[in-house]
């Protein structure tokens, strides 16, 4: 550690030592965060996901950062520097493509279960007008008026799989909805 102050602070080995130690207790920091983890659903989980995602963000962009500065620092060939920042670049939109992927496959799964709830609000709708108004008795998993039985479908599949994701069932092994 002694190393990392010699220099005065306008040095850039300076900057780059001083980041170096904070990415490191940022890195130390974390089996201790595992240590006072709360159980789901206590007071302070929410605090303590952004503070444990929080801290090992910041510690992943301030190592990116600290490389970068090291790459101004070496006295090598440009070819280390463009290849670096090449990497960091390739690196950053993987991240960001991975980020806005998993936002978008969260924002549709929210979509589909309020579509879900649609249709379950339609089977039992369904079955409820068509077993008083036929005089038949409704029966789990499907209807039985005057003889012919009825069986209630989600109304995606009972469109011909026109729902929001009409291919999810066959994605999870399952036969895919049709009429």
């Amino acid at each position: 550690f002694v190393v990392v102050f010699v220099g005065g602070a306008r040095n850039p080995a300076f900057a780059h030592g001083i980041i170096g130690v904070l990415v490191f207790a940022l890195g130390l920091f974390q089996p201790f965060n595992a240590v006072i983890r709360p159980h789901h659903g206590a007071k302070w989980r929410g605090a303590w996901e952004v503070l444990h995602k929080g801290t090992g963000r910041l510690a992943v962009l301030l190592g990116l950062i600290n490389v970068s500065l090291g790459t101004f620092l070496v006295a090598g060939p440009n070819g280390v520097w463009i290849a670096w920042h090449v990497i960091l670049g390739v690196g950053i939109m993987a991240a960001l493509g991975l980020e806005y992927n998993l936002r978008l496959g969260r924002q549709r799964a929210a979509i589909q279960a309020a579509l879900d709830a649609v249709d379950q609000q339609a089977r039992d709708a369904l079955m409820y007008n068509t077993g008083a108004a036929a005089g038949g008795k409704a029966a789990a998993g499907g209807m039985e008026t005057g003889g012919v039985e009825m069986k209630a479908v989600p109304l995606t599949a009972a469109m011909g799989g026109a729902g929001m994701d009409a291919g999810a069932g066959a994605r999870a092994g399952q036969e895919p909805a049709g009429p």
